[in-house]
């Protein structure tokens, strides 16, 4: 703006500058306040992080199981590991079906009037993938026995990492699309709790599969898992509703009205400064104009003073032919009036 137009237009942000102390305490709080006065911003956090945590507990737990079921060596145990990354390409190749369905519903959307998708729409992969997720955990915990194949519970994994992806990918984009203004902080409220997961989960899985046995310890994790699997649901459900009653999702949902009134202000603005181009244009067309008459009319008067001396000049010179002309006629007369007494005398 400042420079198509050459003027010193500011945006809010800009003129309202906060002291760096301010931004980094702003920065470490947020996130935390967000994480416990927002009930979506927790159930997601604790969804995510708890298929992050499952997601490193099987860096110690499938070593633990398939050497003590099946016998393998800590290279092929790794080798098995990665069924998890098998499991995350097949959920980036069905990707693109959540993003249609999510694109389609814009026609549902009737806060936004059919301008932007439901941010509910980015849960519908979730919903099948948290149930995958759940079917991976009692798959690998109720195969684990050294009679049935290495496959089968090779392929509970395998469904894990479906899971584990597509939980991950809804957390995120749910989370960005509801808190639009506030996607930052309420990420990094995920973030912490996602890699705190990550880091004392697994802490746990020696213990966890000594105490329980590879069949029940699973078990619990599914069943923790299948609790979880009903906030996708809820949100679906529930998800405008929500929506309206949290202050902040209000302020900075995608679809809401904050976001058309900030639209609209900012086309008034583009209105005004295009009003005030025209204006400063049709006063230099103005200005212009004045002062050619200004040119023109000091030429015009520089110009009569010029043709009224050459009309004088041109007068005098008349003037003076007729003066001699008249001289010559009156000697021409008087020659021919002596001629004739020349002659006489003679």
């Amino acid at each position: 703006m400042r420079k198509e137009t050459n003027r010193r237009v500011y945006a809010k942000a800009e003129a309202k500058r906060e002291s760096l102390t301010q931004l980094v305490k702003l920065s470490c709080t947020r996130p935390i306040v967000f994480l416990f006065t927002e009930p979506v911003v927790f159930f997601f956090t604790l969804w995510v992080s708890f298929a992050w945590g499952i997601l490193f507990l099987f860096q110690s737990s499938v070593p633990q199981t398939f050497s003590a079921n099946y016998g393998f060596s800590t290279l092929i145990t790794g080798l098995i590991q990665l069924a998890l990354s098998v499991g995350a390409v097949i959920g980036t190749v069905l990707n693109p079906i959540q993003d249609r369905a999510y694109l389609h519903s814009a026609k549902r959307n009737k806060d936004a009037k059919g301008k932007k998708p439901l941010p509910e729409a980015r849960l519908y992969m979730s919903c099948g993938g948290s149930l995958v997720f759940t079917a991976g955990l009692f798959m690998y915990g109720w195969s684990s026995y050294p009679h049935v194949h290495w496959i089968v519970p090779t392929i509970g994994i395998v469904l894990v990492g479906i899971g584990i992806y597509t939980i991950y990918l809804a957390v995120v984009n749910y989370l960005s699309d509801s808190y639009a203004k506030y996607a930052a902080s309420v990420l990094t409220s995920a973030s912490l709790g996602r890699n705190s997961f990550g880091a004392f989960l697994p802490l746990a899985s020696h213990n966890l599969y000594q105490k329980l046995n590879f069949r029940w310890a699973s078990t619990l994790l599914g069943f923790i898992a299948l609790a979880l699997s009903a906030i996708p649901f809820v949100l679906i459900w529930k998800g405008p509703e929500i929506r309206r009653r949290s202050p902040a999702m209000r302020e900075s949902t995608i679809g809401g009205a904050g976001d058309d009134d900030h639209d609209s202000d900012n086309d008034k603005d583009k209105d005004k400064d295009k009003d005030k181009d025209k204006e400063g244009n049709t006063g230099e067309k103005a200005d212009q104009s004045e002062g050619n008459e200004n040119r023109g009319s000091q030429d015009g008067s520089e110009q009569a003073p010029q043709g009224q001396e050459n009309a004088i000049h041109k007068t005098t010179l008349d003037r003076h032919a007729s003066e001699g002309t008249s001289d010559t006629l009156r000697e021409n007369e008087a020659d021919n009036e002596n001629v004739p007494k020349r002659e006489n005398m003679a």
